[in-house]
């Protein structure tokens, strides 16, 4: 019996809709080894820009599940932390 190994891949983005749709779009398109589960963990970073809808059109249909936050605070680094306080 095999354990799953699960991946996040977590990006901060800051008013980049074109590169963050382009990036979102290129990750979806990987191929998932067997026995991994992947979450996309999207964390919208500074003045709120309103991206939940559009990756809730991506995370359709797809083997990599899409988690959207929203950190209001400036700073990748203060994002990315934000995201990782409740993983496992």
């Amino acid at each position: 019996m095999s354990e799953t190994i699960n991946i996040k891949i977590l990006i901060a983005f800051h008013y980049s809709s074109e590169t963050i749709e382009s990036t979102v779009s290129n990750i979806l398109g990987a191929n998932i080894p067997e026995g991994c589960r992947v979450t996309l963990v999207l964390i919208e970073n500074g003045e709120i820009q309103s991206y939940k809808g559009l990756f809730r059109n991506f995370s359709e249909n797809n083997e990599i599940s899409i988690q959207y936050l929203y950190y209001h605070k400036p700073g990748k680094s203060k994002a990315l932390n934000y995201a990782i306080q409740d993983f496992d």
